[in-house]
Order: C-alpha cells, then structure tokens, then sequence
C-alpha cells in the first residue's frame, strides 16, 4: 500500500473516532437538556397551580358565602372522569381527562369539582367552620 494511501486511512480513521466522540459528547447533552427542560416544564406547572390556586381562593369563599358551594361535606364522595358541565368552583369545563368528585348536596343532586377545586373547597370550608367556632 502506499504511504498517501495509508495516510488517507489514518485520516479517515481520525475522523471516524472524532465523529463518534462527537456523536456521543452530543446525546449527552441531548439527554441534558431533555432532563433540564422536563424540570423546567414540571416547575411552571407547579407555578401555575399555585397562581390558580390563589386566585380561586377568593371564588370559593364567596361561593360558600352566597351558597353556591356548600359547607357540609358528605361521607360518601364519588371520584370519576368528568366530560359533560362545569365546574362548581371555578365555572371550567370538567373535560373527560380530569378527575371530578361529586358531593351530594341537599339542594341539589351533587356539586360537581375538579379534584384541585375540591381539595380547595375543603381546605376553605374548615377554615370557615373553625372561624365561626372562635367566634
């Protein structure tokens, strides 16, 4: 063989190593920034529900207040997918994708919630319960 073919092999020999480091200096970095962005994705999510959280609160006291929600829960709560009218806290479809509870109600067959709703619904309703015991 002669020596510019032989040096046309070292040289393409070279790059192949070069292009495989390279290949895997890049999906370490893919796999990098692929976790990055799940964290990134998962902490506007959070901030997203406390932004929602905080401005529902309001909704909800008022709705106990006038009667909308009630103040009494029930020993029987049913959890389902939703997929047909609104929430009774926030007036947000209840789509089939996310989990509603039903309360029984007196006034009405049940008040339906989106399981965030709920849980605000009934942090809310103690809060009441015991302010009107201290008073």
């Amino acid at each position: 063989m002669s020596t510019e073919n032989s040096d046309l092999l070292l040289k393409g020999s070279h790059l192949c190593e070069e292009s495989i480091a390279s290949i895997e200096k890049s999906e370490s970095l893919i796999l990098r920034c692929g976790a990055q962005l799940a964290r990134s994705r998962f902490l506007l999510q959070q901030r997203a529900k406390r932004r929602a959280s905080s401005s529902l609160l309001p909704v909800i006291r008022q709705r106990l207040q006038d009667g909308r929600l009630p103040h009494d829960s029930s020993p029987i709560i049913v959890g389902g997918p939703g997929g047909e009218g609104l929430c009774d806290a926030c007036n947000k479809p209840l789509l089939k994708r996310q989990l509603v509870m039903e309360i029984p109600s007196g006034d009405r067959p049940f008040v339906r919630l989106h399981a965030n709703c709920y849980l605000l619904w009934n942090a809310e309703r103690h809060k009441v319960e015991k302010t009107a015991r201290i008073a």
